[in-house]
């Protein structure tokens, strides 16, 4: 949305299926307009992503649709499951550098996610929380069910 002007609401569907591209059917043009496209100050940038949503249930942590249900972690591993959006820093001399290495990314967003059912273990979201001991109070919301005192899971 331009500069000065009122981006449209998150939950305006009709809106905003009628702003920017889609790749659908159209890979190659899509790929094209992503490497064009220069994000600068002013401007209010909305993307959305459809991806796998089709597919996975979050809240059950399982892929949908292959016939029965597959548990997440098979596919990618204990959680979290990182969503982010960064951007390459080249160095000089490093022009011809493709790899993803992580002193190269400069991220716009990190966004770690899980489901409630299946939480990571309390000590990896300590890490991602920056947690300390006198901090722990603020980790009963993201794992439930623990005795932080003993580190634990307590009895159900």
């Amino acid at each position: 949305t331009p500069e000065g002007e009122e981006p449209p609401h998150v939950t305006d569907d009709a809106a905003i299926e009628t702003m920017g591209s889609k790749r659908s059917k159209r890979v190659r043009q899509y790929r094209q307009e992503l490497d064009a496209l220069e994000l600068k100050a002013g401007p209010t940038y909305t993307f959305c992503f459809w991806g796998i949503s089709r597919w996975l249930d979050r809240l059950n942590w399982q892929i949908l649709g292959l016939g029965i249900p597959v548990d997440f972690n098979r596919f990618c591993g204990a959680p979290p499951v990182f969503l982010s959006m960064y951007a390459l820093k080249t160095s000089p001399g490093q022009q011809n550098e493709k790899r993803h290495l992580e002193s190269r990314k400069q991220y716009f967003f990190n966004m770690a996610f899980w489901s409630s059912m299946q939480p990571p273990p309390v000590e990896v979201v300590q890490a991602l929380l920056g947690s300390t001991e006198e901090g722990d109070g603020d980790l009963k919301a993201f794992h439930p069910g623990t005795d932080f005192a003993k580190r634990t899971p307590t009895p159900a």
